[in-house]
């Protein structure tokens, strides 16, 4: 992956397009291979992916806007789909894919890294990007692929249905405990239309769970920022800490931040604080910890916006030229846009 990185920050980026678009080169590209493996399927993909990498300069213009278009595609749908949190594998998989009968490619991931399930008549098989040579992994059946799953990638899972999926069965409250261990509540606090799985979730949520940290976002700031969220993680944080000053506890939080935590997010977190009108004394502490300098890195999004959508919009014309049937058509693995995406929706919060 990191030759494909290369390639993407090659590309002449304003000051807007470094955050939001470097940033998720730097930690997304796992979630664009996958893409194009779904999309395209091994052969195609791992066609493509070697003129890419060749170290005989065999990638033409044209190879390298598929890239970015699918860089720029995936940045958009993140912002998009809404992950089904999943503690129960085997059965949303069994439910999806009505026992092995329906063909089709999943995606799944924890909280920083993305794979893809595949069925094909009636076979389970499993593509992890890491892994060498890049082609899915073929499995007995599906209890093996389900372990293969949990080793790689953990218990802290969410899915990306192409279709609707029981979200009750594949999140049930008492097999919450290693999906919480490994992640998994990022899943629960990100999207909005999870907020009814909240309370069950923050019931069985510890500090531990709250400490843990996704390419600089600590759960317990994403938790703070969410209203709904809001009282219960302080009410887990005081309670876990109660033999802590506010000072200990509000620097224990702080220190979770790292270098890959951005301005725009420490803003964010700091404007959520400010707002809770009766707070804690670690509030307090906390809200001065952050520094008085902090800038709204997403106010000028006008030139991201319209690279986004100049890509994409090249991506459907070149799909009519010749050229395409070397990498995909439609219905063997296409380059097709999800039509109702706009890049004017496209930024992170």
């Amino acid at each position: 992956m990191a030759a494909l990185n290369q390639i993407l920050t090659t590309k002449t980026y304003t000051p807007e397009q470094k955050i939001h678009i470097k940033e998720n080169i730097d930690t997304g590209m796992c979630s664009v291979i996958v893409r194009m493996m779904k999309e395209l399927g091994p052969k195609k993909m791992n066609a493509l992916v070697g003129r890419l990498t060749s170290n005989s300069s065999q990638a033409t213009s044209f190879d390298k806007k598929i890239l970015w278009s699918y860089f720029i595609s995936q940045y958009i749908d993140n912002q998009h789909k809404d992950k089904v949190p999943c503690n129960q594998l085997k059965s949303a998989l069994n439910e999806y894919f009505k026992n092995g009968e329906t063909d089709g490619r999943l995606r799944i991931g924890n909280a920083s890294h993305a794979c893809l399930i595949i069925v094909e008549n009636g076979g389970w098989s499993f593509y992890d990007p890491n892994y060498i040579p890049l082609e899915p992994h073929t499995f007995e059946n599906i209890d093996a692929l389900v372990a293969e799953v949990h080793e790689r990638i953990g218990h802290g899972l969410a899915i990306i249905p192409d279709n609707t999926l029981n979200q009750s069965l594949s999140l049930e409250a008492e097999h919450l405990q290693p999906f919480l261990n490994d992640g998994g509540l990022f899943h629960v606090l990100r999207y909005e239309t999870l907020d009814n799985l909240l309370t069950e979730v923050l019931e069985k949520a510890t500090l531990e769970h709250l400490l843990i940290v996704d390419r600089g976002k600590p759960a317990w700031a994403k938790g703070l920022r969410n209203e709904k969220s809001r009282q219960a993680v302080i009410n887990i944080i005081t309670t876990a800490l109660s033999e802590k000053s506010p000072e200990e506890i509000a620097t224990k939080l702080y220190s979770t931040f790292n270098a890959r935590t951005s301005d725009a997010f420490k803003l964010q977190v700091k404007t959520a604080l400010e707002s809770i009108e009766v707070k804690p004394e670690f509030i307090t502490k906390l809200i001065d910890k952050f520094p008085d300098n902090l800038t709204n890195e997403t106010a000028n999004t006008e030139e991201i916006i319209s690279e986004a959508n100049e890509v994409l919009n090249s991506r459907k014309e070149l799909e009519t030229k010749e050229a395409i049937s070397d990498i995909g058509k439609k219905g063997s693995g296409s380059l097709y846009l999800f039509e109702s995406y706009s890049a004017t929706t496209c930024l992170d919060s």
